[in-house]
């Protein structure tokens, strides 16, 4: 499982990525380097969504900036109108259609 590694469960709630590319790449060089898993019994979760927060102040908007706790129940949501959890395809086109003043991507 290669997501939900950070989200509005986090004590302290600061903002940190819900699927890190580099911790999962780590994972697997470790795995197969290690002989722990063979290469043909790894399966990778992958997330095709984003999370969202009530951010605690406005000029911090970023991995590492503090988020509201009641970020669960505030935070713009997309599919169904479900907080905090917005599918790829609605930001995708949130980007394409210029929806939203600033839409952050770690990539």
């Amino acid at each position: 499982m290669a997501y939900d590694l950070h989200g509005v469960w986090d004590d302290p709630p600061i903002v940190g990525a819900h699927s890190d590319i580099g911790l999962i790449n780590s994972a697997i060089e470790y795995m197969l380097t290690n002989q722990s898993v063979p290469a043909s019994q790894l399966v990778l979760g992958m997330p095709a969504y984003g999370r969202s927060y009530t951010m605690a102040n406005d000029t911090c908007l970023s991995l590492g900036c503090p988020f509201h706790e009641d970020s669960n129940e505030t935070a713009i949501g997309g599919c169904l109108d479900t907080t905090g959890f917005i599918p790829y395809v609605e930001i995708f086109h949130w980007e394409k259609d210029a929806e939203y003043e600033s839409i952050s991507v770690d990539a």
